[in-house]
């Protein structure tokens, strides 16, 4: 959450779930980029929403220790101590960057509440429209207040929001809360407005739909891996395309119609594997696991949950754990991996499990380039990385390129495995039950 594709990328987001979760009429992006601006200026808005307690419902706000920490701060008076105690440590300047990132979202809705005397609207577009034929002069009495304060507060994920089996949960599962409360926000917008909430998943199909024929004869597209078509939609420009963050749980009603469109008009049967959950018990196991302890088991299952893929490839399973690496593997882990014998791929894949997009730009822009400049690892040659690699641009857009993480290729993998254990199915049951063996034979044609 500190890193500077995290910050970028999560406003985009949070303004299209504040879109379909807001009662007051939310325009996304306008009104997160007004909100933002009420913070750079220090407005009326922005001091009554600082001090109304709403930052804690934030992901970073809900961090006790930061909480106590920002409090003792609060007693700084001199612009001089200020700048000691923040700007000079780069971890709390980005928890400061990334939390006013988020406010603007919150404070978004915070302004449209005062703005409607605290009188709740439709949802999503019904609730636009109503905004726009109605107006009304920023109030600041306590029920007005109240009212603004709460949809601030759940306009978007409030982190702080949970009960004691999801609080102690949530220790043990990271974002366990996050999801839940997604989901609980979700059943009470469309129990306080189906129609206006109908009407808003339509639109997000109707989106789906308008990029799904766009793509409809790019291969390219058919190849990126199913979980970067279930986070993100596509829009294709020269060469690649940007890529616009979906709304969370919200994003499923998207994902069914693409997901739908692929198994009806192009006939694949493995589509619809995108929105309901792989009837795998490897994956039910994981999803069991502390999430302390998964990036390390993951690794000695060769086996990433998240992409559901392999994290050595196949083709690389069989060669000496120091080679087994990609395009994409670090040149700190591939150091490493020498000096330890061990897979650079799933030492990658172990140090971003817990330290996630921060430690990835630490080792790609810091100790990456201090060994390529040391001449310990080689120069940087392939321009396929250029874009993807470079912060905040990498997060808005991707190459369209055919690599070692095509759909297709995972396809053609899974296939192959699948042939080979089914071959030694047949073998077996030819040595000790032939009538067994013929009715799997019967089943598996």
């Amino acid at each position: 959450t500190l890193t500077p594709g995290f910050i970028a990328r999560n406003p985009t987001r949070d303004t299209l779930v504040a879109f379909m979760q807001s009662r007051y009429g939310f325009i996304p992006v306008y009104a997160t980029l007004r909100g933002l601006l009420s913070l750079a200026i220090g407005d009326e808005d922005a001091k009554l929403f600082l001090t109304s307690g709403i930052q804690q419902s934030s992901l970073v706000g809900a961090d006790r220790d930061r909480l106590r920490k920002k409090i003792q701060q609060m007693s700084v008076t001199s612009r001089a101590a200020f700048f000691k105690n923040v700007v000079l440590h780069p971890v709390d300047l980005l928890r400061a960057i990334s939390e006013s990132m988020e406010s603007a979202t919150r404070l978004g809705e915070f302004r449209l509440a005062r703005r409607s005397g605290g009188q709740e609207r439709r949802a999503g577009i019904l609730g636009i429209v109503q905004r726009a034929t109605s107006t009304h002069a920023p109030a600041s009495d306590d029920e007005t207040l109240t009212r603004a304060t709460s949809a601030a507060r759940d306009v978007t994920t409030d982190f702080s929001r949970a009960g004691e089996v999801s609080r102690e949960l949530n220790r043990v599962y990271a974002f366990f809360n996050a999801r839940v409360q997604g989901y609980l926000r979700m059943a009470e917008t469309a129990k306080r407005d189906p129609v206006g909430t109908g009407l808003n998943v339509a639109l997000l199909a109707l989106l789906s739909y308008a990029l799904w024929w766009a793509h409809e004869d790019d291969d390219e597209y058919d190849e990126l891996p199913d979980w970067e078509k279930n986070a993100y939609w596509h829009i294709p420009v020269v060469k690649g395309y940007i890529k616009v963050a979906k709304p969370f749980e919200w994003a499923f009603m998207a994902n069914l119609t693409e997901a739908s469109l692929d198994h009806v008009k192009k006939q694949n049967p493995d589509a619809l594997r995108r929105i309901r959950p792989e009837e795998d018990p490897k994956e039910l196991a994981f999803a069991l696991i502390p999430s302390a302890l998964t990036p390390v088991l993951e690794a000695s299952f060769n086996y990433d949950t998240f992409r559901d893929s392999p994290i050595v490839k196949p083709w690389d399973v069989g060669l000496q754990p120091d080679l087994q690496k990609s395009d994409w593997t670090t040149d700190t882990a591939v150091q490493i991996g020498k000096l330890m014998h061990v897979s650079p791929a799933k030492i990658d894949h172990v140090v971003f499990g817990y330290g996630a997009g921060f430690a990835r730009g630490v080792v790609e822009h810091g100790t990456d380039p201090m060994l390529r400049g040391l001449g310990i690892a080689p120069k940087a040659n392939d321009p396929a990385k250029k874009w993807q690699r470079v912060p905040v641009a990498g997060t808005f857009y991707r190459e369209g390129s055919f690599d070692g993480s095509s759909q297709s290729l995972k396809d053609f993998y899974a296939a192959y495995q699948q042939m080979l254990d089914n071959e030694r199915s047949l073998t077996r049951y030819a040595k000790t039950d032939v009538p067994a063996g013929r009715a799997f034979l019967a089943d598996t044609v």
